[in-house]
């Protein structure tokens, strides 16, 4: 997560495009799969018969749906820009943008949802090794866990980000609520 300051607040930018190697990823199979559309169209428009027509036109639009979501998944960027009175959340891809603005005076139980700590499973005893790796099965404590920051707001928990540190929390916290001390919170 970095941190910018600029002229009405504090800028977080959670995600950027391109950033990790599977939004190339993304980018190359929304360029493969356009690519294929674009054959398909060629194919559509030489044929005769409707039959083998409909069934290229339902290839064509499953081909054009699943490019649409890869070009969003590649170019998506997540900012938090923190202002004296709001947070406000944008979410911006090529094909659309999301703005969700919420109060600093309505949140309340600002924290950090840790990853948890994987558990022996509690039917297992002590095996023998079938693989060889010294493995064991264990088991999630938790099912939404993942290194998150959450929040309550109007009754409703928001949570956000993936795969934070502890420190970018403490960070957001105390650009949030600049007149507390973090450590009487925890």
């Amino acid at each position: 997560m970095e941190k910018k300051t600029v002229s009405n607040g504090t800028l977080f930018i959670l995600e950027k495009p391109f950033d990790p190697r599977s939004k190339w990823l993304f980018a190359f199979y929304c360029i493969a799969f356009f690519a294929l559309l674009s054959w398909y169209f060629r194919e559509i428009f030489t044929r005769v018969d409707l039959t083998s027509i409909l069934l290229l036109a339902s290839i064509t639009i499953g081909y054009f749906i699943a490019g649409f979501r890869f070009a969003n998944n590649a170019s998506r960027m997540k900012t938090i820009l923190v202002t004296s009175n709001t947070i406000e959340f944008t979410e911006l891809c090529w094909f659309y943008k999301r703005k969700k603005n919420y109060d600093i005076s309505g949140i309340t139980g600002f924290r950090f949802i840790e990853k948890p700590v994987l558990t022996p499973h509690p039917l297992a005893g002590i095996t023998f090794d079938y693989l060889g790796f010294q493995s064991a099965q264990q088991v999630i404590n938790e099912l939404y866990g993942d290194n998150r920051i959450a929040f309550d707001y109007k009754g409703t928990t928001i949570s956000f980000g993936k795969n934070l540190y502890s420190w970018d929390y403490e960070e957001l916290y105390l650009t949030i609520f600049p007149n507390t001390n973090y450590t009487d919170e925890l």
